[in-house]
């Protein structure tokens, strides 16, 4: 069970790894250096909450603007941090970046501050800044993967699919190659922890990812976990399946993990996540 009470944890504004989590058979590891908690809204930013971090490589093996891969963490809307070191730490984004990508990892207000979906808000907040702004760090703002673990999940759907949130902030998802939620939600049906959704079942379904699917959206690749007692079971399927009926491509895998580890194991032997990212995430 997640534990409440998270704040952003504090750290230096940057920092360099010497090494990074090397994984066996993908691009050799590079040595990764961080930003912590840039605010993403400017001025208007909300202390630890809306503020996001970056992981790149030291030198750019590659040649030109590296893939972005956006990570929104999870908590059922209302706890946990982009740097919670029990279920997403550090290691995670590190690994990633160490295999050559531009990985941002925002926070955004929780429930029971804030109510949907100004968690969604935050997030196009971030993601409007990541378009804004990663070139300046290596990235490709033409080359952005967006993804995200449980709620995070959620959120990453939400704010692709509908182009309402972006919009309101003169941006459109049209750099985003691919999505891809972990262990999501994509309908809701209930209020959610702490009434996240409020208490009018009329406006449930106008939140719901399911609802939002267009025929150009970018392509999916959505992750279940076969041990997952989190949320309803087949709701990643269904989902995966709704997007093809539509015409959008998604390619659905359940992988032999729970909730928490599918994500926070990832580089680590018998890890099956991270050659799925590879497949997905085309130079």
């Amino acid at each position: 069970m997640l534990g409440a009470g998270f704040t952003a944890v504090p750290h230096d504004p940057m920092n360099v790894s010497p090494e990074a989590s090397h994984v066996p058979g993908y691009r050799g590891s590079q040595a990764v250096q961080t930003r912590f908690d840039i605010p993403y809204r400017g001025e208007a930013s909300d202390d630890s909450f809306q503020v996001l971090d970056l992981y790149f490589p030291v030198r750019n093996e590659e040649g030109g603007l590296l893939p972005v891969f956006v990570f929104i963490h999870g908590g059922a809307f209302w706890m946990s941090d982009k740097r919670d070191p029990e279920y997403y730490p550090e290691r995670i984004y590190r690994t990633l970046a160490g295999q050559g990508l531009v990985v941002i990892a925002p926070n955004y207000r929780l429930t029971p501050r804030v109510f949907y979906p100004a968690h969604a808000e935050d997030v196009a907040a971030a993601l409007a800044w990541t378009i804004d702004h990663s070139s300046e760090y290596g990235g490709d703002p033409d080359r952005i993967w967006v993804s995200g673990h449980s709620a995070g999940g959620f959120l990453a759907a939400a704010v692709i699919l509908d182009t309402r949130f972006l919009a309101a902030l003169g941006h459109t998802p049209a750099g985003v190659r691919g999505v891809i939620p972990i262990c999501g939600q994509f309908a809701v049906v209930d209020s959610g922890r702490q009434n996240t959704f409020g208490t009018d079942p009329q406006r449930w379904p106008g939140y719901s990812p399911l609802t939002h699917i267009r025929p150009d959206a970018p392509p999916f690749l959505v992750i279940e976990a076969a041990r997952d007692d989190w949320w309803a079971p087949g709701q990643a399927e269904q989902f995966h399946e709704a997007l093809r009926r539509s015409g959008v491509p998604s390619t659905f895998h359940e992988l032999d993990d729970d909730h928490f580890t599918v994500i926070r194991d990832i580089g680590r032997a018998g890890d099956d996540l991270m050659p799925l990212l590879h497949r997905f995430i085309r130079p």
